[in-house]
């Protein structure tokens, strides 16, 4: 049994061979890409089925459709097999952060809505003021230091008060 990576890799391989495409750049960019992902879809469903590549949890249909979905638009976005040989590069680093902030996520969602509304400048401005702050607030954590565990002659020289 195949673990994930390298049956979404011998499976495109595959597909890449059938449909005689030879990759000169990143997959994702192919101008057939739409093309042999459904190809993919259903070769790493049966798979999947056949317990030829390892899944620990049991789909139905849909489920198991959804699930491979991702897992081949991950592995083409993050192994480099794919990427001519380039590291995977995040494209919005942080934008997932803060996911679990209802009121920042929902501020983001207003503040589109907003801009579909062709809200004044001066809205959008104060919006993302907004934004920034509680994006902030999100970030800021309670730190707690063991001062006795530092050198004492250390704190005194950087003028830290015991």
């Amino acid at each position: 049994m195949m673990n994930q990576k390298e049956g979404v890799f011998a499976a495109t391989v595959s597909v890449l061979n059938e449909k005689g495409i030879e990759l000169t750049g990143p997959i994702m960019s192919h101008p057939r890409y739409n093309e042999v992902k459904a190809v993919l879809l259903v070769v790493l469903c049966a798979a999947f089925r056949a317990k030829e590549i390892s899944l620990d949890v049991t789909y139905d249909d849909e489920g198991l459709k959804k699930y491979t979905r991702g897992l081949i638009n991950n592995w083409h976005r993050k192994d480099i097999r794919y990427n001519g040989g380039k590291p995977y590069e995040i494209k919005n680093p942080g934008s997932r952060a803060h996911v679990g902030n209802e009121a920042l996520r929902e501020l983001k969602k207003f503040r589109v809505q907003q801009v579909q509304a062709n809200a004044e400048q001066s809205t959008l401005d104060a919006i993302d003021e907004m934004i920034a702050l509680k994006t902030t607030e999100s970030k800021v954590k309670e730190v707690k230091v063991d001062i006795s565990k530092i050198d004492a002659d250390f704190l005194k020289r950087i003028g830290y008060k015991i």
